[in-house]
């Protein structure tokens, strides 16, 4: 009576285990791939002339 909600629970755990597996897989990957680029990030000022401005 009680083996099918054990069986339940322990493909819901394996399920999970399995899920999180998989996502240290991918966590590593992307990882070294942050590491090969050079992005360099440089902000853009937008103002108005002073001249403008008075105007």
């Amino acid at each position: 009576m009680l083996l099918p909600a054990i069986i339940f629970i322990w493909v819901i755990g394996w399920s999970l285990y399995w899920i999180g597996q998989q996502k240290d897989q991918y966590k590593i990957n992307q990882s070294t791939l942050k590491k090969k680029e050079h992005v360099h990030l440089i902000p853009i000022v937008f103002e108005d002339p002073l001249e403008t401005r008075n105007k």
